[in-house]
C-alpha cells in the first residue's frame, strides 16, 4: 500500500469499527454511492437495477423508505432484508473537516458524530492533523 494507491481507492472505501450497518439516507444518495447501495441491497437486485435507481427518478424528499423503493420499482418485501434497518430518510452520521491557517501555520481537525434515534449527538471520532 502506498499513499498514491490509497488516494485512488479511497472513494470506494467504507469502513467502520462496528459490525452494524449504518443507515443510508435515501434522500441524499448520489450516483457515486451506487456500489454501497448495491452492497446494502444484497444479491436480489442487480447492479444494472441499482444504476437505474439513479437514472429512473431523481432523489427527492421521500417521507418513508418504502416510498423510495416503490418509486424506483423495487418491492422492498422481496429484498430479503429489513430495509428500515439499513435505510432511512434522515441523515444520522456527519463528518466535519476544518482547516485553520494562521501566520503560515496550518492545523487540520476532523470530527465524526452521529445523531441517534433520540436525537442525542454522540462523538464517534476526533482527530487533529491530516486525516488522509
Amino acid at each position: 500500500m502506498t499513499p498514491e494507491i490509497f488516494k485512488q481507492i479511497r472513494p470506494f472505501l467504507c469502513t467502520d469499527d462496528s459490525l452494524n450497518f449504518r443507515t443510508l439516507n435515501v434522500n441524499t444518495l448520489q450516483i457515486e454511492k451506487a456500489p454501497l447501495l448495491a452492497a446494502y441491497l444484497g444479491e436480489t437486485v442487480s447492479t444494472e437495477d441499482v444504476m437505474k435507481i439513479f437514472t429512473f427518478l431523481p432523489n427527492s424528499n421521500y417521507k418513508t423508505v418504502n416510498e423510495y423503493f416503490k418509486n424506483h420499482n423495487i418491492d422492498a418485501n422481496e429484498l430479503g432484508i429489513n430495509v428500515n434497518s439499513r435505510f432511512s430518510t434522515n441523515t444520522r452520521l456527519f463528518h466535519v473537516n476544518s482547516v485553520i491557517r494562521y501566520r503560515g501555520s496550518v492545523a487540520e481537525t476532523w470530527v465524526e458524530f452521529e445523531i441517534d434515534n433520540q436525537n442525542n449527538v454522540n462523538k464517534l471520532d476526533w482527530r487533529y492533523g491530516t486525516v488522509e
